[in-house]
This record gives structure tokens, C-alpha cells and sequence, in this order.
């Protein structure tokens, strides 16, 4: 992320001087296109941009088909290079904030603020709220735990729109998801990566 704004492809949009958190943004649509063109295909895998489309994902994150974006998701991190991953959560979490703001979502924080901490992820699309809890080498109950116990969702209790919450476990044996719990109305889905895939 320091490396695109450096570099002119995100600009400063807001600054929170009481928290000391600053917003980015694409500066136009030319450079999120140039974006898009040049430099996402080489790290994440033309095949895989075209394959999992945006307007997929986009559809499956309105829909509220956590499971099913779960499962692309992983496909498409499958096709970044070893040589481009790191050990590191704040790499997973960089890599899922220009993901989520790539697909031009309708909101997407990082580090968002609570009264306990700050979430990792949360992502807002059509009538759900995504928050993320990003783990490395642990495991996802771990991140679920941390949602719970910092009360990152409390501040959308009288939301009427349908919470999801995710607590994601990467490997960095695997470079990718190793597992993860989805809760979501009242039920709990767990998710494992098996044979080279994310599976219930």
C-alpha cells in the first residue's frame, strides 16, 4: 500500500486526526484501469483476473454467499506466485484491502476503529456487512475469538442490514487460506482447505 501511494496510484482521500488514520483512494478511473491492465494481472495471474471476474465476486459478496466467496477467493490467491507472498498478516490483510477495493465494493476499512481495537477488514456490499479477522499460522477460531472479545461488531447492532463475520486463518506453508469459520444468522460454518481446495 505505501508502495501505491508513493508511486501515484492512491492518493490521500480523508485524514482522521483523532486516530490518526488515513483513507486512500484511487486518484481516477484511468489509474484504477491502469491498475486493473498492468500491474494486477502480473501479481495476482491473468488467468485467474479473468476467471474470477469482478462482477463474480461482487454478486456473491451482495447475495450474501459466503461460502461460495470463500471458495473463489482461495482459487484466486492460489495463483499468486510463492516468490510473492509474505509471512506477515499485515500482507494478507494489504493484499484483501486492494482486493476489496479493486472490486470497487461499496465500502471497504481497514484497521477500522472500536472501542476495544480495530477490526482488520470490514466490507460492506449490497445488504451485508463483512467483518474480517485475519490470522497467520493460528487459526480461525482464534480470529473469531478476537471479533467477540473486542466487540467489532457492536457498533452495527441496530444495523438492519445482515452481519457476516469471518475469522481467517492463513498458512504460510500453503500461501493461502488455511481455514476459516463464517457466522452469519445465528449459524456457524467452518471451513477447511483440503486437497488444494476450501471445503465445509
Amino acid at each position: 500500500v505505501a508502495l501505491l501511494y508513493q508511486s501515484g496510484y492512491l492518493t490521500i482521500e480523508d485524514y482522521d486526526r483523532a486516530t490518526n488514520i488515513y483513507t486512500l483512494r484511487f486518484p481516477n478511473k484511468e489509474v484504477r484501469q491502469s491498475f486493473i491492465d498492468g500491474l494486477m494481472p502480473f501479481f495476482f495471474g491473468a488467468s485467474y483476473v479473468e476467471h474470477l471476474s469482478a462482477p463474480y465476486f461482487l454478486q456473491l459478496l451482495a447475495q450474501g454467499k459466503s461460502q461460495e466467496f470463500m471458495e473463489a477467493l482461495y482459487v484466486f490467491l492460489a495463483g499468486i506466485s510463492y516468490q510473492l507472498m509474505g509471512e506477515k498478516e499485515v500482507y494478507f490483510q494489504n493484499s484483501l484491502f486492494v482486493f476489496f477495493s479493486l472490486l470497487k465494493v461499496n465500502q471497504v476499512r481497514a484497521e477500522a476503529p472500536s472501542y476495544l481495537g480495530r477490526s482488520d477488514l470490514e466490507v460492506e456490499q449490497g445488504s451485508y456487512i463483512y467483518l474480517f479477522e485475519l490470522k497467520v499460522n493460528q487459526s480461525a477460531e482464534v480470529a473469531l475469538a478476537q471479533i467477540e472479545k473486542k466487540g467489532y461488531a457492536v457498533h452495527y447492532a441496530k444495523d438492519p442490514r445482515t452481519l457476516v463475520k469471518l475469522g481467517v486463518n492463513f498458512s504460510t506453508v500453503s500461501n493461502n487460506i488455511s481455514d476459516c469459520l463464517i457466522v452469519a444468522n445465528g449459524q456457524t460454518v467452518k471451513m477447511v482447505e483440503k486437497d488444494k481446495m476450501l471445503v465445509v
